[in-house]
């Protein structure tokens, strides 16, 4: 009931109009629609074929399906006569979504089926005005047909529309729920918290949430605490039921993340929270209550559903009870449960981290499965009286870390079981000896990295408890070492001078006889960091020294000297200027060799983020070659060349200035080793620099006249060292200017745009605009149309100014009483005229018809030839014809280019021969 019936009926022309008439049989409305487009199919005209056409269309390529529907469904849908006709057809849209056949697309492989939901959502997201369906209904869809995109789109559009009819939006408002409740399961945690912190009531509330989407921890959870012992105090203060739930919620997240699973565990089971209570019990090591839990109807209802994290956990305790027969077939049964909830997620592109809660399941039940076989080792040797051998999957399992931005529960989550199993292993083997037990678990590792990973997330209190858990515990001197320095580095979270002064203590405590040069050098490291942090800077200056003298390869004690010199300037007093300057020079002096030899001695990423402060140092200097430059000097030899490319463009433009003898060094160790990397720059550095000489002469300017000498120099030196990559780059950069130029017309029309928009943008004189305008339309006529025309286009210049030049000429030229508002008119006429010649030059043309020799590099790797950048000089005598060309490049060469390859051969032998004769004496460049 509540159904339309269509009538078809054939109007003047090829046109069909549709009728809607109340009926309540909806097989009339049926019937009607097929007699109506079999008379179409039976009809003259062509129509029938026409229809028959699109049909087969639509059921080979499901896109023009897709279309065919949302075009046809729109207009039917505007054509409706009211929206009480369109009100009466929701139920049956919604009944539509809700058919169970809808779940056949899971059964064949990504790609082999089209997910009907998602279409049809994808459709009603187009009709205007959209129908208002249940959220419930939506959120259920979004999740079992991997439509969550669609939906959101629909419920956002529909949430908009309430606001701006002037409906409440609050946190009970049922789209804001099923908005967020998408968001939560597409693990976007900081839009969910937004949300709450936009239909909040309370500003205590919002003040919470900022500091957890801050990722501070603890302050979060006082807030919360606050926020819930207020409520539960009675009074005035009577929070909404749903920003209860939200306090609470949120504290318990702040719960797991400082471990405090008791709490989580008393909460869980005063609240009745089952999940909540049987994860807290795992990781409590209570199994007997895990055991329960497992058998409770809310846990075997989850079971049912498909919750992978609930038949994980029954895999826990298989392997705690000791049923390892039973391992592999939950483990397959939680696989299968793991790829169902895969399928029904977004492409890995589109959805943020709603794919990383799967990913680590994936790595928990590799390691369950690795456990089983690991207990089924340790109980067969175990009955036999010897030891296995499993430092195959400890060093497995070392490598095989959460990611370190990841959350401290995440590696809880890993290491806490690892923990239990170790604990296991251990408890067989008690009748071995303590240093033999130790050797076949990896406990001190787990600890120490989980307790690293919270130190560095801002949870000291966490990390203290994870390292005394295993302060008894038997371990080698590596894990020894790792224990004391985290245990020495929780004292640095905390910036109070009570606690810089016990970090301090504990390191002067500390027995360093065990430990090799590496980690003595730490430990005065660290030690170092603590003085600096009492004020006491001449002794952690004093002991920086002695960590590089102890391990004079360790980069991170030279990094840390190197800023605490830098801090010594800031400090550097003296009695008069001249003094004061000298001493920051030769503090500054000092980080820079710091910085330098700690990228000599590891060049990673942390080691190179000091070469920008080194070049900047260089400019206190002043205009003597004084101590930064010196240093600078003798430091950066020893600096691998490739740790220097992104900063060649600061490297050559300080060649103008008093630093550059110091940098011709570092430039030319790179054009020996990467010619490609600076090559472009360095040309274009020298024919600018080439092109102001004659300028600075005149001027005395000596600076510019030494930095043109030693560009012209690096590039000498870069054609002898590398002369057939010198030679096909130059016909790379020819064939560029030459062949990908704008055509005269583009060129044409920039400057005429750049002419009006002066105009229309100048706010001065008329008289000047008129003088500037004719000055500028001059120059254009010189350029483009000139009586002597010297360009490598002559011949295309020549037809152009054939084409344009007379009438340019007549509209701009000898009008000395010509008005501004005439040449405007002029240049708009112009500027129409050569837009329509611009868009007929084709968007798109082959590389082969472009440029034939720059098609040749198309289909080969970045390098010229193999090994081009490797750090080695060609010669005549060492460098074979082989060795020059690649292999796709010489087949090429001798199947199309014979006469090209040879000339290019000779042209190279030339090139080999004036710059064996160039020397240093004779002429530089070019």
């Amino acid at each position: 009931q509540g159904l339309t019936r269509i009538e078809m009926k054939r109007k003047s022309g090829c046109m069909i109009a549709v009728e809607l008439d109340e009926c309540g049989q909806c097989g009339q409305v049926y019937a009607s629609f097929v007699n109506g487009v079999s008379s179409e199919r039976k009809g003259s005209g062509g129509h029938g074929r026409c229809i028959a056409a699109i049909r087969n269309l639509i059921h080979a390529d499901g896109p023009t399906c897709q279309a065919t529907l949302e075009n046809c469904f729109q207009s039917a849908w505007a054509c409706l006569p009211d929206n009480d006709v369109r009100c009466e057809l929701i139920d049956p849209i919604q009944s539509l979504l809700l058919l169970p056949s809808h779940a056949q697309f899971m059964k064949s492989g990504p790609g082999k089926s089209t997910n009907a939901v998602q279409s049809m959502l994808s459709l009603l997201n187009r009709l205007r005005p959209v129908p208002a369906l249940d959220p419930f209904v939506l959120k259920s869809l979004s999740s079992n047909y991997n439509a969550r995109c669609e939906v959101l789109l629909y419920l956002e559009n529909h949430l908009q529309a309430q606001r701006r009819n002037g409906h409440n939006v609050d946190s009970s408002n049922e789209l804001v729920r099923a908005i967020q409740g998408i968001y939560d399961e597409l693990a976007d945690v900081d839009t969910s918290l937004s949300i709450s912190a936009t239909v909040s009531s309370f500003s205590g509330t919002k003040y919470a949430l900022s500091l957890d989407q801050y990722g501070l921890v603890n302050e979060a959870n006082d807030a919360f605490m606050s926020l819930i012992e207020r409520a539960g105090g009675g009074g005035e203060f009577v929070p909404p039921g749903r920003e209860l739930d939200l306090w609470e919620d949120r504290w318990v997240a702040a719960q797991r993340e400082l471990s405090q699973w008791s709490l989580v565990d008393e909460f869980a089971t005063s609240s009745g929270d089952k999940p909540l209570m049987l994860e807290a019990s795992w990781k409590l090591n209570d199994w007997g209550k895990v055991k329960a839990l497992l058998a409770t109807p809310s846990i075997v209802a989850l079971t049912e559903e498909g919750d992978p994290l609930t038949k994980m956990h029954e895999i826990y305790l298989a392997i705690h009870d000791g049923s390892l027969d039973v391992v592999d077939g939950l483990q397959a049964q939680t696989s299968t449960l793991c790829l169902n909830k895969w399928q029904l997620l977004p492409q890995l592109s589109f959805s943020g981290s709603a794919h990383n809660g799967l990913l680590q399941q994936f790595q928990r039940i590799v390691e369950l499965k690795e456990t089983s076989q690991i207990l089924h080792d340790v109980s067969s040797h175990a009955a036999q009286r010897t030891t296995p051998d499993l430092k195959g999957p400890l060093r497995s399992w070392q490598h095989r870390l959460p990611n370190s931005f990841e959350s401290l529960s995440v590696w809880e989550d890993v290491f806490i079981w690892r923990c239990q199993i170790f604990d296991a292993v251990a408890s067989n083997f008690s009748w071995s000896d303590p240093n033999t037990v130790a050797s076949l678990q990896d406990k001190p590792f787990a600890c120490i990295a989980l307790a690293r990973v919270a130190r560095k997330q801002g949870l000291p209190e966490v990390a203290a408890h994870n390292i005394s858990s295993i302060s008894k515990h038997p371990m080698d001197v590596q894990d020894a070492f790792q224990r004391v320095r985290e245990q020495i580095s929780s004292f640095k979270s905390v910036s109070s001078q009570v606690e810089t002064k016990s970090g301090l203590n504990l390191v002067n405590s500390t027995n360093l006889s065990y430990f090799d040069d590496r980690q003595k050098a730490e430990a005065f490291r660290l030690k170092a960091y603590f003085l600096d942090g009492c004020k006491d800077k001449p002794k952690a200056n004093q002991a920086y020294c002695h960590a590089v003298q102890i391990c004079p390869n360790y980069a991170r004690a030279w990094t840390d000297w190197g800023r605490l010199c830098v801090s010594l300037c800031k400090v550097a007093r003296s009695d008069s200027e001249e003094d004061r300057k000298k001493n920051i020079s030769l503090y500054l002096s000092q980080a820079m060799g710091c910085y330098l030899e700690a990228v000599r001695c590891s060049a990673d990423e942390h080691s190179r983020e000091y070469l920008p402060a080194c070049l900047s140092m260089l400019a206190h200097d002043g205009d003597t070659f004084g101590h930064l430059c010196q240093a600078f000097d003798t430091r950066s030899a020893s600096v691998p060349a490739w740790v220097w490319l992104p900063w060649i463009p600061q490297l050559l433009s300080s060649l103008c200035r008093v630093e550059a003898p110091a940098l011709k060094t570092v430039l030319s160790n790179i054009l020996k080793d990467h010619p490609q990397a600076i090559y472009f720059q360095l040309r274009s550095a020298y024919f600018e620099k080439k092109s102001n000489e004659v300028k600075s002469r005149s001027r005395g300017d000596d600076d510019a006249q030494m930095s043109a000498k030693l560009t012209e120099i690096l590039m000498s030196n870069l054609r002898r060292y590398h002369p057939t990559l010198w030679t096909r780059l130059e016909l790379v950069l020819e064939d560029l200017i030459a062949r990908f130029r704008p055509s005269y017309e583009a060129e044409l029309l920039h400057s005429i745009q750049t002419i009006l928009k002066k105009i229309e943008r100048s706010d001065g004189d008329e008289a000047e605009q008129l003088a500037s305008c004719k000055r500028n339309l001059a120059a254009i006529s010189s350029k483009f149309f000139a009586d002597k025309i010297s360009s490598s286009r002559k011949r295309k210049a020549v037809l152009f100014k054939a084409r344009h030049g007379e009438q340019f000429n007549r509209d701009f030229q000898g009008h000395n009483d010509a008005l501004l508002p005439d040449l405007v008119q002029k240049l708009k006429r112009w500027r129409s005229m050569l837009e329509a010649q611009a868009s007929k030059i084709p968007k798109y043309n082959s590389l082969q018809e472009m440029a034939p020799s720059l098609s040749w590099f198309s289909q080969e790797a970045p390098d010229l030839w193999a090994g081009a950048c490797e750090s080695k000089t060609l010669t005549i005598s060492n460098t074979s014809e082989q060795d020059l060309f690649s292999t796709n490049f010489s087949f090429l060469f001798d199947r199309k280019r014979s006469s090209a390859s040879a000339a290019f051969r000779a042209s190279t032998q030339s090139v080999l021969a004036a710059a064996s004769l160039e020397g240093g004496g004779g002429n530089f460049g070019g």
